[in-house]
C-alpha cells in the first residue's frame, strides 16, 4: 500500500470516529444513495455512496472520492452491497437528475424546444397557458379549488400543473395563483398537524394527502432553487412526508384512511400517488434518505402481489386484484421508472401492454386517470413506443379543449371524475409531459 493510499485509508478510519456527520461539502455531488456504514470494529457513520462492486465501495469524503475495501465493513453491510444491483442504483440516479430539472424555471423558448424534440406541437403550450388562465379565474379567494368536494387534493393537482409549466410564486402571469395555492395547503397542514386533507374522517383523504405532499415538495424544491421564501413550507413538507412513511401498511402499500391494521392492505392506485410523493420528498432532501428508501422499497414490493401476468398489474391484492382490471399498469410502470427500475422485464412488458391496449378518443373513451400515468411512462420509454402513443393521443386531447381553457369530463371517465377542474388538471399535466421533467429536458 502506498503512503498516499495509506493516508486516505487512515482518513476513513478517522472519519468513522468523528462524532458528527461531516459531509456538507458533498451537497452538489452526484451520489447513488446515503447509507450508514458500520466498520468491522463496530464504528458507524453516514456516507454518500458513489459506486461499489464486489470488492470495494467508493464514498465522498472531504471533497475527494475515497475507496473503502468491502472487507473492512461489518458482515451485514458486506451482504447489503453484494446483494444490491448497481445498474438499478445508477438508473435511479439518472432519473433523479431528470426530475431535478423541475427546479430550473424554463422559458417559453425552452418549452417549444422540448415540444419539438418530443414530437409535440407549439399549440400545445398555448393550450396549457389557456388552461392555467382558466384555473386562475376559477381559484377561490383562499387559494383553493373546491372541485370534487376535495379542495386539498384538487388544489394539489392544480399546483402541480402550474409548477409543471415552470411557474413559480414570482411568475408575472401566474405567480399569485401559485403562491396562494401553496399558502392554502400550508394552512391546512398547520390546522391538521401536518395532515393535508379536507377531512381526515373521509376514507379517501389518503389521496388528498399524497397529492398535496407531492405538490408542496415540488414547490419547496423550486422555491429553494430560486431563493423564494414561503413561511412554514419546509416544515409542512417534512411533516407531511413523515406521515406518509409512518402510515404505510405492513403489506408495503397504503390503504384508505391510512388503515394500517386492516387485512385489505391498500391498493395500487393509492400506492402510486404515495410513491410519486416520496420521489419529490427524496429530491427535497428534507427526510432521512435511508428511512425513505426503505419505505419506497416496501412500496415497490407491494406491486409484486398485484401482478396479473406479463406486464399487467391489478388494482390490489388479497382477492380484489381484478376489480378494476389492469388499468393501474401505467401507474406501476411509472413508479418503477422513477425509482430506477426502468429496465426490469415488468416495466418493458408494461410498456408493451400500454401500446397494445391504447384507446383515446376524448369524447367517447378516454380514461384520463390512466393516461396521466401512461403519458409519463411512454415518454420515459421513448422510441417507437412514445412516438406511436404521442401521435394517437395528444392531438385528440388538445382538440378537445373548450374555448375558455377547460376540458369537459371525458367519455369513459373513471376514478370518480366529476368536474371540469379535475379533467383540466390531468389534461394539462399530460400536455406538459414534453418538458415537465421528462428525458426531453
Amino acid at each position: 500500500m502506498s503512503i498516499h493510499t495509506l493516508l486516505i485509508y487512515l482518513g476513513i478510519c478517522f472519519f468513522f470516529s468523528l462524532p458528527t456527520y461531516a459531509q456538507e461539502d458533498a451537497e452538489n455531488t452526484d451520489f447513488l444513495f446515503e447509507k450508514t456504514l458500520t466498520s468491522s470494529n463496530g464504528q458507524s457513520k453516514k456516507f454518500r455512496i458513489l459506486s461499489y462492486d464486489e470488492n470495494q465501495i467508493v464514498v465522498h469524503l472531504n471533497g475527494k472520492d475515497v475507496v473503502i475495501p468491502l472487507e473492512d465493513l461489518s458482515e451485514k453491510d458486506q451482504a447489503f452491497f453484494l446483494n444490491r444491483d448497481l445498474k438499478q442504483d445508477q438508473s435511479e440516479m439518472r432519473m433523479n437528475r431528470i426530475l431535478s430539472h423541475m427546479s430550473e424555471r424554463f422559458t417559453h423558448e425552452d418549452r417549444l424546444k422540448c415540444l419539438t424534440k418530443g414530437g409535440g406541437k407549439p399549440i400545445y403550450d398555448e393550450k396549457i397557458i389557456l388552461a392555467l388562465t382558466w384555473m386562475k379565474k376559477t381559484q377561490n379567494i383562499d387559494g383553493s379549488w373546491k372541485a370534487q368536494g376535495k379542495p386539498v387534493g384538487m388544489t394539489g393537482l392544480a399546483l402541480l400543473a402550474y409548477l409543471g409549466h415552470g411557474e413559480t410564486p414570482v411568475s408575472p402571469d401566474f405567480g399569485l395563483a401559485v403562491e396562494n395555492a401553496i399558502i392554502y395547503l400550508i394552512k391546512v397542514g398547520e390546522k391538521n398537524r401536518g395532515k393535508l386533507a379536507t377531512s381526515t374522517t373521509s376514507k379517501t383523504w389518503c389521496y388528498e394527502h399524497a397529492i398535496a405532499t407531492y405538490a408542496l415538495a415540488e414547490a419547496y424544491i423550486i422555491c429553494k432553487a430560486h431563493k423564494i421564501s414561503i413561511p412554514k413550507l419546509k416544515e409542512t413538507v417534512t411533516t407531511a412526508g413523515l406521515h406518509i412513511i409512518d402510515s404505510q401498511h405492513d403489506s408495503g402499500g397504503w390503504d384508505y384512511g391510512y388503515n394500517t391494521d386492516g387485512t385489505r392492505g391498500g391498493d395500487t392506485s393509492i400506492t402510486c400517488w404515495h410513491l410519486q410523493a416520496l420521489k419529490a420528498c427524496k429530491l427535497s432532501k428534507l427526510l432521512d434518505q435511508e428511512i425513505l428508501d426503505l419505505s419506497v422499497e416496501r412500496g415497490l414490493k407491494y406491486f409484486e402481489g398485484a401482478k396479473n401476468g406479463k406486464g399487467t398489474i391489478g388494482y390490489g391484492t388479497n382477492g380484489n386484484n381484478l376489480s378494476q382490471g389492469p388499468t393501474m399498469t401505467p401507474g406501476a410502470v411509472l413508479c418503477y421508472q422513477q425509482w430506477g427500475r426502468g429496465n426490469r422485464s415488468f416495466t418493458r412488458n408494461g410498456i408493451k401492454w400500454i401500446a397494445s391496449n391504447h384507446t383515446f378518443v376524448y369524447k367517447t373513451e378516454a380514461n384520463l386517470y390512466m393516461h396521466y400515468f401512461s403519458s409519463q411512462a411512454m415518454i420515459n420509454a421513448g422510441g417507437n413506443a412514445w412516438a406511436n402513443y404521442n401521435a394517437r393521443t395528444m392531438p385528440n386531447l388538445a382538440a378537445a379543449q373548450n374555448e375558455e381553457g377547460s376540458w369537459d369530463i371525458p367519455g369513459g371517465a373513471s376514478h370518480g371524475m366529476s368536474s371540469k377542474h379535475y379533467a383540466t388538471c390531468l389534461s394539462a399535466l399530460m400536455l406538459e409531459v414534453y418538458y415537465r421533467y421528462s428525458p426531453q429536458m
